[in-house]
């Protein structure tokens, strides 16, 4: 095919977008839809490619492998490489570890359906996903893994028609398909998945095989001229607009699209406002160089989102060493690789396979590590991870509890729950018995956990929802690539609630949930309906919030100590934390108690004060359950270990008999 520079031009506004949308995403909330413009681009430029050699005798499937390795491998190999002993060094284990396994689903170019099967993709720990870009990379690859062995042979025995009606028809259910995500479910399949990509990909497979029947149209300049400012226009505007509200991929995409679909189908080679803008060295330089900028520039804000580099100039520092490594990369690694290629990247390939089974069959790797990273901290790092391992596998449980009868019988949650009827499904297995129902988000479920240990007789139904303070709301959060999603809490709480109430028995509600002052008003919009149940209401509040997971927290000032960063006051395990919203706590848990108590007693509710446990020395709240056996109290930022639920428990059951005496409040 013959060398179009405007593509190049393409690529670079695509990859620029990508660029400024991940490091300032206030000022492009829509420059996630410059990967849309690549998958387009990648379609034509495969399918045009394809039709050249062919039409010059080059029917070998396995040459067109090889071209690809050629030009993507070498690149691929040295980031994930890198990013491996990078982050090595800088993650705590289970960071580690989750990161190697993402590394595997990228070297096998299955990363997108990686990270669209783990469950709470959007929580705050996706901030440790250097991997989590190669999503588009698989969709990609995945394409070209297909499509010579799908479409070569009709292109080879002229089955042209059949081919382009192949293409036309895989799109357009493609299409339909994504559509029908839009409008339904929208969530991270939407997104991520493969089949609902392939019809941008076929798009630009489209424009390759109509561009093959007859030459690029020619128009006049001005024509041009004007009809790039409208697909440009339409661009910039789905850049500066798009946020979540509009779901993609879907026909919202087509507005962006028209910038690709435009210069692919019209472009002239000569004049027009066009080839001032796409042409020009700048930006033939920029795309030469955007598959490396986008390789380099996530592992680059991962890394900084970990240590809290958020200032305007750390990120124009992240940004110039995404160019710095990309330049790098194309200079000296592509180069020297395609001189050798074979070499090279069987090598990398084995290299860093080996570096991975090393990691996980391997304890005694951890163990080095841990001590070479973390100096006298590393066995409370190790003791800290080995606990959030335990509640990750007992948690794993619940996060399945839609194939799990017995948990479906004691957890309704709208994570999975999305009808009514399911909801009355769900309570109606409990109508046989006395129930005590618990409503809450994740913290609702630790003490979902540490009530059934308490009262082993008693039995309790969690009705919940990730990340949700009880009441019907909905709010806007930013998920780790910098998109606005939006989280609609405990849809139609009202009528659940009446539906727990017909199919349970059931005298007290007990609320648990993670503490934000600004959600608290819905909150209180939804207790009266509770309280109109003529049910006990019981609040546990506030527990402790903190602003840095506590392994990480570890990690990092164990860094401090090997490297002789640390003060005088960092060189040993801290035991505690201020209660006074400074430092590693999130807010004062007292001034956030006493508003708490006040607006639950006054709504008619019972509240237990959880500064007893968590705060008991006044100004200082507990990190460690049993600091000497490091024993931990959280494992990520606010959740609590298997140890910490089991205390926790025998707290609460003392608070309740003491506050909530009698068989008939708490049967």
């Amino acid at each position: 095919m013959q060398y179009r520079n405007e593509i190049d031009g393409l690529r670079a506004i695509a990859v620029l977008s990508v660029l400024i949308f991940h490091f300032f995403p206030e000022a492009i909330p829509g420059g996630y839809l410059g990967v849309d413009v690549f998958f387009t681009i990648s379609g034509y430029i495969i399918t045009a490619t394809t039709i050249e050699r062919l039409k010059e005798g080059d029917h070998s499937i396995i040459q067109f492998y090889f071209r690809r390795v050629n030009r993507l491998i070498p690149s691929f190999v040295t980031v994930i490489f890198s990013s491996i002993i990078t982050f090595g060094f800088l993650f705590s284990s289970n960071d580690f570890h989750d990161f190697i396994e993402s590394a595997l689903s990228s070297i096998t170019y299955l990363s997108n359906w990686y990270f669209l099967g783990q469950s709470g993709y959007f929580d705050e720990g996706n901030t440790v996903k250097p991997l989590l870009h190669t999503w588009s990379l698989s969709i990609e690859e995945q394409f070209y893994i297909l499509f010579p062995l799908l479409f070569i042979p009709l292109l080879v025995r002229k089955k042209k028609v059949l081919l382009f009606s192949s293409i036309t028809l895989i799109t357009l259910i493609s299409l339909i398909y994504a559509n029908y995500l839009a409008l339904t479910t929208a969530g991270d399949e939407l997104y991520f998945s493969t089949f609902t990509r392939l019809w941008q990909i076929g798009v630009g497979s489209i424009l390759a095989l109509t561009l093959e029947k007859k030459k690029q149209i020619v128009i006049s300049k001005w024509l041009e001229s004007l009809l790039f400012i409208i697909s440009a226009s339409a661009y910039i505007y789905s850049i500066f607009v798009f946020n979540s509200d509009y779901k993609v991929p879907s026909y919202y995409s087509f507005i962006p699209l028209l910038l690709p679909l435009h210069v692919i189908y019209f472009y002239r080679y000569s004049g027009g406002i066009g080839k001032i803008f796409l042409s020009n060295i700048l930006m033939q330089k920029i795309g030469k160089l955007s598959y490396q900028i986008y390789l380099w520039h996530w592992p680059i804000f991962v890394a900084m989102v970990y240590f809290s580099f958020h200032s305007s100039m750390h990120k124009l520092l992240g940004i110039i060493a995404t160019i710095i490594l990309s330049l790098l990369t194309f200079h000296v690694f592509q180069r020297i690789s395609k001189k050798y290629l074979f070499v090279f990247s069987l090598s990398m390939t084995f290299l860093i396979l080996i570096f991975i089974i090393s990691f996980l069959k391997f304890s005694i790797f951890e163990t080095k590590r841990n001590e070479l990273l973390y100096g006298n901290l590393a066995e409370a790092v190790s003791a800290v991870n080995t606990q959030k391992t335990k509640y990750k596998l007992i948690t794993a449980k619940f996060e399945s509890s839609g194939t799990s009868s017995h948990l479906r019988q004691t957890i309704c949650s709208h994570d999975d729950l999305h009808e009514l009827s399911l909801f009355s499904e769900c309570f109606r297995s409990n109508k046989s018995k006395e129930v005590i129902l618990i409503i809450g988000d994740s913290t609702g479920r630790d003490t979902w956990l540490a009530l059934q240990h308490s009262f082993p007789n008693k039995n309790f139904v969690l009705y919940h929802q990730s990340s949700c303070t009880p009441g019907s709301y909905g709010y806007y959060f930013k998920n780790i690539d910098g998109r606005l999603k939006y989280k609609n809490c405990f849809k139609k709480m009202d009528e659940v609630l009446d539906i727990a109430d017909n199919e349970m028995n059931f005298k007290t509600i007990i609320l648990a949930f993670r503490y934000f002052p600004e959600r608290w008003q819905p909150f209180i919009n939804n207790f009266n309906k509770m309280k109109s149940l003529n049910k006990d209401i019981v609040v546990l509040g506030v527990a402790p919030i903190l602003n840095a997971h506590f392994h990480r927290h570890l990690a990092r000032l164990g860094h401090s100590i090997v490297t002789g960063n640390a003060s005088d006051t960092e060189v040993s395990v801290p035991n505690t934390f201020p209660n006074n919203g400074s430092g590693l706590g999130y807010w004062d848990t007292r001034e956030i108690a006493f508003k708490a108590k006040k607006l639950t007693e006054e709504a008619g509710g019972i509240f237990i004060d959880l500064n007893d446990f968590f705060c008991s020395q006044g100004n200082q709240c507990r990190l460690w359950i049993v600091q000497d056996e490091y024993h931990a109290m959280y494992w990520d930022a606010s959740h609590l270990t298997l140890e910490a639920i089991k205390e926790f428990g025998a707290f609460l059951k003392l608070k309740i008999e003491n506050q909530l005496p009698g068989e008939d409040s708490f049967p």
